[in-house]
């Protein structure tokens, strides 16, 4: 349920899930029009993890193909 902003702070909608896969988990969002697919992947992707602020800072797009 945190919620996840990209680049210029774009609310990019809550974490519903977490999936795995053999590479990496992705995060899946919803920003309630699209879902999107976003690599967990700590340093060029996901920046910081803020589990006070209830917040995920990743370097992400609502625009970037999922």
């Amino acid at each position: 349920g945190l919620e996840v902003r990209g680049l210029d702070a774009q609310p990019l909608g809550r974490v519903r899930r977490v999936i795995d896969s053999p590479a990496h988990p992705i995060l899946e969002t919803d920003d309630g029009a699209r879902v999107h697919l976003i690599p967990f992947v700590r340093g060029p992707i996901v920046e910081n993890v803020d589990l006070a602020a209830g917040l995920i800072h990743v370097n992400w797009a609502a625009d970037y193909a999922d």
